[in-house]
């Protein structure tokens, strides 16, 4: 069951500046897990992402927020969890909640979802998690995470096209 808005257990997603907080924080852990890695340039970083020098800039000095699909191709690369890079303690599942929202959010409007349905995607996704089913499959989190996110992005930008 999908609760609304105003009775799910989660917070609101976040205001704009804890937004920037976050992606200030996940940046500087970006960069220093690139370092850490062997990859001495945002270019030689970006050429193994596909993207460009200037995006993992972005992520880096955190002008960007990382999208899940995005943050789930770099800690392959890196050779970490995105636990890692989001920088989540074992016991943290308030402040992995949270994160979780925001990103899902913040990766919805990238792609151009209108942020009202953005929040109303990101809290339904929130919901399905809160499911106790979902703790008992034994799959990870992060796997769990990147399947809906991802499912549940294309199925919003299929139904703003109609």
């Amino acid at each position: 069951m999908v609760l609304p808005m105003n009775q799910a257990k989660s917070k609101p997603m976040g205001t704009s500046k804890e937004a920037e907080e976050l992606a200030a924080k996940i940046g500087a852990k970006i960069k220093e897990l690139r370092l850490a890695k062997g990859f001495a340039t945002q270019d030689s970083f970006a050429k193994k992402l596909g993207m460009k020098a200037d995006g993992v800039s972005a992520y880096e000095r955190g002008n960007n927020l990382i999208q899940l699909v995005k943050l789930s191709e770099m800690a392959q690369i890196l050779g970490v969890t995105p636990n890692d890079i989001l920088g989540f303690k074992p016991g943290s599942a308030g402040q992995m909640r949270q994160v979780t929202g925001i990103l899902l959010e913040r990766s919805c409007v990238a792609l151009g979802v209108p942020e009202k349905r953005a929040r109303a995607l990101a809290e339904t996704v929130l919901a399905v998690l809160d499911s106790p089913a979902i703790h008992t499959s034994g799959i990870p989190l992060e796997d769990i995470v990147r399947i809906l996110a991802d499912d549940a992005i294309r199925r919003s930008l299929l139904s703003a096209r109609s």
